[in-house]
């Protein structure tokens, strides 16, 4: 197979090259594409299912160093502090990662030799797709410090190219902007020997391949921008870095992983920003209508401007009156005092209790993903006999709601198994959803295990594997959020309900 055979087989197999966007060649193993949201084989005439029977294209290694060869204009040596990282940019923004045989220099990774494996990713631009967010990115003609949110794979980066284009360029909502990019992974800018490939606008300069605080700092000190704009911050030093931009009164333009803006506030360094008011925009996207979809757009106070959903929600929790005005007989009238103060003392323990379950239960989903990718990635057992085995096992010996979990994944294995012509995320959604009544799962926690079924089902190991752990981090946030809170509420519960018996039974005797 030579790399022009591969390219004709291409044109007959994907004559739509805008939907490509992963090929994953392996020495020795079928040609994968990844493309609307699925993998596929590669057929000498067209794609093929991953469990097809029919002979795939198969890829050697005489194809991987011609195919390598090529993208490199045959000079490896050129392209050497870029393969240092892991990766190649060529023409076009498209970035091609490579694995072999690491040759290390001390403590630091030299190069690579023996490539073995290439994953190229397509770059895809989609001007003005931040035209439905750009309205609400604005106040008085002046750009918000926004923060773009999503799960991986949700159309976060794309999000945030066209709004920085937009902003350079200028728009209808605000004059265009001296805009500076730190693009530490070259997928904003896509430089190709320190040129963007993707269009970031007229007034924005890139700094490529730089450690995001260091080149935030960086470029105020050399570019004078109006507009920061930096992808995937999350650590103390990116904080640190935050402020320095904003206190220089440059604009900030970001994103972050995450589910809703809520969710940031179970993560230290993130929740530190959103108590500073770092940001007066939040953006939440999803895959839900397909990748970036807008689910919320929020103001710094993470109250809804224009989406469904993200909106803090304020329980109207008001306490009723319980006033009672005499009538009572004798030691009847005592009798329901008592009563009534019990009643009291107990809710408060009940409420201390709701806490403990809450932590129970995200403990044992934590448990349960955990084997279920170690099932997914090295037993390489099918989804309805990973769930099947992990579903079992969590269920047995198990009652109450702690046995819910794993019968939750017994029914997923089992509809997996006789509705095959059914998509797994819409299984996995209407399953969880049967949860009954006073199910210990918070909302935000609900939702974090609805938005792992939306990646979950796809045949490609890598997209599954990033989709738990990113579930599994969230899990963690909402945790060790529990461990902080439940002891001090736990008393705090308990001595309530039982002042709130005494001081009835004061009143009232």
């Amino acid at each position: 197979m030579t790399a022009e055979e591969l390219k004709q087989i291409f044109g007959r197999a994907v004559p739509d090259r805008g939907k490509l966007q992963e090929i994953r060649l392996r020495a020795g193993k079928p040609v994968l594409v990844f493309m609307d949201g699925r993998e596929y084989m590669v057929g000498r005439e067209g794609l093929l299912e991953p469990d097809a029977d029919l002979s795939p294209v198969l890829a050697d290694p005489a194809l991987i160093r011609e195919i390598l060869g090529i993208f490199s204009r045959h000079s490896l040596y050129a392209f050497e502090d870029e393969i240092r990282q892991g990766f190649l940019t060529i023409e076009g923004g498209h970035r091609v990662g490579i694995a072999g045989k690491a040759v290390t220099e001390g403590s630091g990774l030299r190069t690579i030799r023996d490539i073995s494996s290439l994953n190229i990713r397509l770059a895809h631009e989609k001007p003005g797709c931040g035209d439905p967010v750009l309205p609400w990115l604005y106040e008085n003609g002046r750009l918000q410090n926004t923060l773009i949110l999503s799960p991986p794979g949700a159309g976060k980066t794309t999000l945030l190219r066209d709004v920085v284009r937009q902003v350079s360029n200028g728009n209808r909502y605000g004059p265009g902007l001296q805009t500076a990019v730190v693009d530490e992974r070259s997928e904003l800018g896509a430089c190709f020997k320190g040129v963007p490939q993707c269009d970031l606008g007229m007034r924005t300069d890139v700094m490529d391949g730089c450690p995001k605080a260091l080149g935030m700092v960086m470029m105020i000190r050399s570019m004078a921008p109006g507009a920061v704009a930096v992808d995937e911050i999350g650590d103390r030093e990116d904080l640190e870095a935050l402020r320095y931009v904003m206190k220089c009164g440059c604009r900030i333009l970001a994103t972050v992983h995450g589910s809703s803006p809520e969710d940031l506030k179970k993560k230290p360094v993130l929740a530190e920003m959103v108590r500073e008011g770092m940001f007066s925009r939040y953006v939440a996207l999803s895959r839900r209508l397909g990748p970036g979809t807008v689910e919320a757009v929020c103001d710094g106070e993470l109250r809804l401007l224009a989406g469904k959903g993200c909106q803090n929600e304020e329980s109207g929790a008001g306490s009723p009156e319980t006033e009672g005005k005499g009538g009572g007989f004798g030691s009847m009238k005592y009798i329901g005092i008592l009563m009534m103060a019990g009643a009291l003392a107990a809710g408060g323990f009940w409420a201390a209790d709701q806490w403990k379950e809450k932590l129970e239960l995200l403990l044992l989903f934590r448990q349960m993903m955990f084997y279920l990718k170690g099932q997914i990635l090295y037993a390489n057992a099918t989804l309805p006999e990973a769930f099947r085995e992990v579903g079992g096992r969590y269920a047995e010996g198990r009652s109450g709601f702690l046995k819910e979990p794993g019968a939750f994944f017994l029914r997923v294995a089992e509809r997996l198994e006789e509705q095959g012509d059914v998509p797994f995320p819409v299984i996995w959604k209407e399953e969880a959803e049967r949860f009954p009544p006073g199910f210990p799962l918070e909302a935000g926690d609900h939702k974090n295990l609805l938005a792992l079924g939306e990646n979950l089902g796809y045949a490609h190991k890598d997209m599954q594997e990033r989709t738990l752990l990113f579930y599994l981090e969230e899990t963690d946030g909402s945790i060790g959020f529990l461990k902080r809170e439940m002891e001090s509420r736990t008393k705090l519960y308990r001595c309530l309900g039982m002042a709130a018996g005494l001081f009835l039974m004061v009143v009232m005797a």
